[in-house]
C-alpha cells in the first residue's frame, strides 16, 4: 500500500497526518521574510515536503508509521529546533520547521527523476523533499524505516543529492530509536544558511550541532554511508569557516 498524505485513507495514519498537517505552517505559499544577520535576501528554507510512504497492510504497520510520524520526527525536530534557537534570535525562524504533505495533486503516481528531483525542489522553497518505505519486520513492535531525502542544490558538498535516512528500533523504547532523519534537517538548515551568506557564527553554530548528532550516532553503534559522507562533509565545512 502507498500512503499518499494528500489522500484520506480509513486508517489511523489519518490521525498523525492530521496532526503534522495542522501544526505544519504552509510556507510554501507564504514565504518567509529574510532573516536577520544574512547578507542575502532569499528566505529561509525550513520546511520538509513528504511524498508516498510504501507500507505493508496490517495495522501493526499503521501504528509503526504514527510513531515515525509523530514521536520520531515531530517530537525530535520539535526539541532541536528549540535548543538550537537558544541563544540564537536570528534563527527563531527555526520555530516553524515541520515536515509537511507535499503539494501536489496525486502523489501515488508521481514519479520522481533526478532532474525532476530538482526542478521541483527549486520551484517549492523546500528544504527537503522525502519519500520512502516501511519494510516488513517479523517482530510486531520493531519499526524499519528507509527514506530518501532529496537536497537539491543543497547537495553541493556531497556527492549525490538524494541522502539516506534509517530509522529502526522499538517502538516501546522510542526515545532509543537511532534515527539520521534529523541529521539530515540539520545539515541541510547550516548549508541554506550558508548560501544566504548569513553571519559566520550562525552558520558555525549549525554545523556544529550537526556534527554532535554525527557523534551521537557513532557512539550507539549507528553506521550508513551517508553518515559518513555527511561527516566528511560538516568537518570540511567547519575547517573553511574556520571553526576547531
Amino acid at each position: 500500500m502507498f500512503l499518499s498524505l494528500m489522500k484520506a485513507p480509513n486508517s489511523k495514519v489519518v490521525k498523525s497526518i492530521g496532526k503534522i498537517a495542522a501544526l505544519s505552517i504552509l510556507l510554501g505559499s507564504v514565504p518567509l521574510a529574510a532573516e536577520a544577520g544574512c547578507a542575502s535576501t532569499t528566505s529561509p528554507r525550513n520546511f520538509v515536503e513528504m511524498f508516498s510512504y510504501s507500507l505493508p497492510n496490517s495495522p501493526d504497520d499503521t501504528q509503526k508509521f504514527n510513531v515515525f510520524l509523530v514521536d520520531v520526527l515531530r517530537d525530535r525536530i520539535r526539541q532541536s529546533m528549540f535548543e538550537l534557537r537558544s541563544g540564537h534570535s536570528e534563527l527563531d525562524y527555526l520555530s516553524k520547521l515541520e515536515v509537511q504533505p507535499a503539494n501536489i495533486s496525486d502523489m501515488t503516481t508521481y514519479k520522481f527523476n533526478p532532474s525532476d528531483e530538482m526542478s521541483y525542489w527549486d520551484k517549492s522553497n523546500a528544504l527537503a523533499l522525502m519519500y520512502g518505505t516501511l519494510l516488513p519486520e517479523t517482530g510486531k513492535n520493531i519499526l524499519n524505516i528507509r527514506s530518501t531525502i532529496v537536497s537539491g542544490a543543497f547537495q553541493k558538498y556531497l556527492p549525490t543529492q538524494s541522502l539516506r535516512a534509517t530509522v529502526k528500533g522499538n517502538i516501546d523504547t522510542v526515545e532509543e530509536i537511532n534515527d539520521s532523519h534529523l541529521l539530515i534537517y540539520i545539515y541541510l538548515l547550516a548549508r541554506d544558511a550558508e548560501e544566504r551568506n548569513c553571519d559566520k557564527t550562525t552558520v558555525i553554530h549549525l554545523y556544529a550541532k550537526a556534527r554532535r548528532l554525527t557523534i551521537d550516532l557513532d557512539r550507539a553503534g549507528y553506521s550508513d554511508l551517508t553518515l559518513q559522507q555527511l561527516k566528511q562533509s560538516i568537518s570540511e565545512r567547519l575547517a573553511v569557516l574556520g571553526a576547531p
